[in-house]
């Protein structure tokens, strides 16, 4: 049904895991899924990275209770490729990066 992953060391986990979510739980569109802003935190350094575009009032809220929040790109760049039926399947390329998606 979805093939889908990403460059990005520690932080591959997290952007495919939120582009999943996106997709399969809250039914976002694949190519959408794909470009909304994400956050990572890993434990070292003790603090939430999150994406220009992140909402600033999640934000806020986890700063009120003592996170640390620093914006920046997290480096991921996710691919995916989704079947439509048995003869379509589409092919996506994450906008924040260099790269291309194809699927046969």
């Amino acid at each position: 049904m979805l093939a889908i992953g990403s460059p990005s060391g520690t932080r591959i986990i997290n952007c495919v895991a939120q582009s999943l979510l996106n997709k399969l739980f809250y039914d976002v569109p694949l190519q959408a899924s794909l470009m909304l802003p994400r956050y990572h935190q890993q434990w070292l350094p003790d603090e939430i990275r999150v994406e220009e575009g992140f909402d600033p009032a999640i934000a806020g809220k986890l700063e009120a209770k003592g996170h640390v929040i620093h914006t920046q790109d997290l480096g991921c760049k996710v691919q995916a490729a989704s079947m439509q039926s048995q003869q379509s399947v589409s092919a996506f390329s994450d906008m924040r990066g260099a790269g291309k998606a194809l699927a046969f």
